[in-house]
């Protein structure tokens, strides 16, 4: 293991106390002594990218990076994958969000010893969360319809905040989710959080990517998104490319979720617009693909 190098991908953006606790984590907790980590500074714009450069100056295998613009979650990812392939030639990029800490002393084994058993691409851990428990989610698309109707509530929550109707369109919501629970909730099957287990979608908020995958790709998430829908793009990627995914519940990380947005958002309506905007947008772009590779295809290829 010591002869392959990890780098560890932080994306910051304004909330630098949990960036450090994120990056003290891993000096902590990692179990190599060929790892480097690389923060993106995505136009925070607060002089907290001078802070992170002033605590970690004296770090050589630390690089803080920063961006003269807010890319949003996949570009800002994809600066600091480009510059990690340009520059620290990685055998294991892992991707994590600032709001995550690693928990266990054997993260990197974990990782090494899947990839020589398997030969996987992205990897995704078990998610320990803030209230201590564990986080599960759905390890399959939606479907064309479902991510129709997904749309379509966004571009009315964009409306109605938009024209300062922010009540209105929560009691409209209300509303109309009763009538159609089953096409916005379809009951799409979860992790078994104890369980391995291969061809599935993994969560944005740590994601590994082998050298199998980092020869292939130039950018490590579809560069058409700002915010959303990453991880089920990255799994189509996967799959046109016959490339394998796995969930390994070994590999354990804590995730403070969504402490950034909560910490740097200025308010109900301008937080629903913003969402609802790059909502629209990523769902507008996943609904081409599942439409190009013709989702029956695809579920038969993913053979779940």
């Amino acid at each position: 293991m010591e002869n392959s190098k990890f780098v560890f991908l932080i994306l910051h953006y304004k909330v630098v106390e949990e960036t450090i606790e994120c990056i003290e984590s891993i000096l902590k907790f990692c179990d190599t002594s060929n790892f480097e980590i690389v923060v993106v500074d995505n136009f925070s714009n607060n002089k907290t990218s001078e802070i992170l450069k002033e605590k970690y100056n004296n770090y050589s295998n630390i690089h803080i990076i920063i961006s003269k613009e807010n890319l949003g979650f996949a570009n800002g990812n994809n600066m600091g994958y480009k510059y990690i392939k340009e520059n620290l030639k990685a055998d294991f990029i892992i991707i994590l969000n600032n709001d995550t800490s690693l928990i266990t002393t054997d993260f990197c084994n974990v990782i090494y010893n899947e990839y020589i058993e398997s030969d996987f691409a992205v990897m995704g851990p078990r998610i320990i969360l803030a209230c201590n428990k564990i986080n599960e989610y759905a390890y399959e698309l939606p479907t064309i319809k479902q991510t129709k109707k997904i749309v379509a509530k966004y571009k009315r929550m964009y409306y109605f905040n938009k024209i300062h109707f922010t009540r209105v369109y929560a009691l409209c919501e209300k509303i109309y989710n009763i009538f159609n629970n089953k096409i916005l909730h379809r009951n799409r099957r979860k992790i078994d959080k104890s369980k391995r287990k291969e061809d599935v979608l993994v969560q944005g908020c740590c994601i590994v990517l082998s050298k199998k995958y980092i020869d292939k790709f130039d950018t490590a998430f579809d560069d058409r998104t700002f915010l959303y829908n990453e991880e089920e793009l990255l799994y189509i990627r996967l799959k046109k490319n016959n490339l394998l995914s796995v969930f390994n519940p070994y590999l354990m990380i804590f995730h403070n979720e969504s402490v950034a947005i909560k910490k740097t958002s200025k308010g109900m309506r301008e937080k629903n617009m913003l969402v609802a905007k790059n909502r629209i947008k990523s769902g507008k772009i996943l609904l081409l693909e599942l439409q190009n590779i013709g989702q029956n295809e695809l579920l038969e290829r993913i053979q779940i």
